[in-house]
């Protein structure tokens, strides 16, 4: 069973305090399940939500539930998932440690849009995500090619580090960059500052790539594209063992320790050994098998 839970405050009556009884009921009562929560997108008919979560709210939700997966998550049987990109760097942003890569990448996980998302109602119309109701263009009469490559809201989600405030220059960028559908829900900007993160960034993201202008061809942002994705690549779980050969055996010790302590993947010490990239990579190998 796979449950997905949406949380938010409505007017007086609010919700959010409500998640970690909730997740304590599933665990007494269900012999297997995975469960997910992530903030509702303020917009259509959520926009009569009334109040919004602030910061230090989600941040109490964050914490709270980062604790209770991390001690309550068993392999194939309970497992609460971490689905808000911030959790991708919560232990780097509490230490002001910085992610440690084995390549360089534009962007690793996170928000995927412009990379690796988009959304296809059945009208046709294109949107960059399911939660961000902007019309990029419509298949009945555009071609994906100028849809995606020439968007020029993708264009700048592909250059994130550019046009979107505060996650663009924070050092956790690419592997977070909160959700633009909640900035654009409340501010009517997709690119503005997420309010839900109370992140100061230590030092400034810089990405080593090279990047055409925004007003390239399709052709200039397709190589563009590639070259930014040879790296993503590697995070593609089925080909881990030939481009991460080096973790090979730490993925077999922590199959082995997983299984005869019946704990969840993230909490053995050989996945903390790993970089970033590889503890991604092998995060989604081991979803992937559940």
């Amino acid at each position: 069973m796979e449950i997905i839970a949406i949380y938010t405050e409505k007017n007086s009556d609010s919700n959010y305090d409500q998640l970690i009884p909730l997740c304590k009921y599933l665990y007494s009562e269900l012999d297997s399940f995975s469960f997910a929560y992530d903030f509702v997108v303020p917009i259509g008919n959520a926009s009569q939500t009334g109040s919004y979560i602030d910061a230090k709210q989600a941040t109490q939700i964050l914490d709270e539930y980062y604790i209770f997966s991390k001690e309550h998550s068993l392999v194939s049987k309970k497992t609460f998932n971490l689905k808000p990109s911030h959790y991708n760097i919560y232990e780097n942003m509490k230490a002001q440690t910085p992610l440690k890569t084995s390549y360089n990448y534009p962007m690793i996980s996170g928000c995927h849009i412009g990379w690796t998302s988009i959304c296809i109602l059945h009208n046709g119309d294109v949107l960059p995500c399911r939660r961000l109701p902007v019309v990029l263009g419509n298949l009945k009469h555009d071609s994906f090619e100028d849809i995606f490559l020439g968007s020029e809201l993708l264009r700048k989600f592909r250059r994130f580090f550019t046009y979107q405030e505060k996650c663009g220059t924070c050092e956790y960028g690419i592997a977070c960059r909160g959700c633009p559908a909640i900035s654009y829900a409340r501010t009517d900007d997709c690119f503005s500052s997420f309010e839900l993160c109370t992140h100061s960034s230590l030092t400034e993201y810089k990405p080593d790539i090279q990047i055409p202008e925004i007003d390239c061809s399709n052709e200039e942002e397709m190589e563009y594209f590639k070259s930014s994705m040879k790296s993503f690549v590697a995070l593609n779980h089925y080909k881990i063992f030939s481009l991460f050969p080096e973790i090979a055996n730490q993925a077999k010790k922590i199959i082995s320790t997983t299984k005869s302590q019946g704990s969840y993947i993230q909490t053995t010490d050989e996945f903390n050994k790993l970089t970033f990239d590889e503890a991604y990579c092998l995060g989604n190998l081991f979803a992937a098998r559940r």
